[in-house]
């Protein structure tokens, strides 16, 4: 059991309801606060955004990671980043959800990632990140 915004989550509680945004914002943030205010109407408790371009929505944060050793390959850091990114989000969720912020542009270009775009010569999220990227920098990368 735990609380979010002063409401209990956990088993006799009323549900706690998070809708998804998503990219169905299409990149306009005036939509993307239309999303987020109709499922506040619809009767959603919290909105989950996972998907942004740099040119959107982004939360105004000097926090940084420090991976530790053992966190040596890309599936592992991903997780890292993925808690951490779902950490910031709890810690900023009052304002987000009072409308108490101010959308910013992204500092650099930002990056997307796609399976897709991936070289063929990868060997996979699983591989050791530094002895990969040594591989892939001494063949090239490969798309085929």
């Amino acid at each position: 059991m735990f609380k979010v915004l002063n409401r209990t989550i956990g088993k006799g509680f009323k549900p706690f309801i998070i809708a998804e945004v998503s990219a169905n914002h299409g990149g306009s943030i005036l939509r993307a606060k239309d999303s987020i205010l109709a499922a506040r109407d619809l009767g959603a408790d919290a909105v989950k955004i996972r998907t942004y371009t740099s040119d959107t929505m982004a939360i105004n944060s000097d926090k940084h990671e420090n991976f530790k050793e053992t966190d040596d390959t890309f599936t592992k850091t991903y997780a890292v980043l993925i808690n951490e990114s779902d950490s910031l989000f709890v810690d900023c969720i009052d304002s987000l959800l009072s409308g108490n912020w101010v959308a910013k542009k992204q500092r650099g270009v930002g990056t997307h990632h796609y399976v897709k775009d991936l070289p063929s010569n990868f060997f996979g999220w699983g591989s050791y990140i530094a002895p990969e990227i040594a591989r892939l920098d001494k063949e090239g990368l490969r798309y085929e």
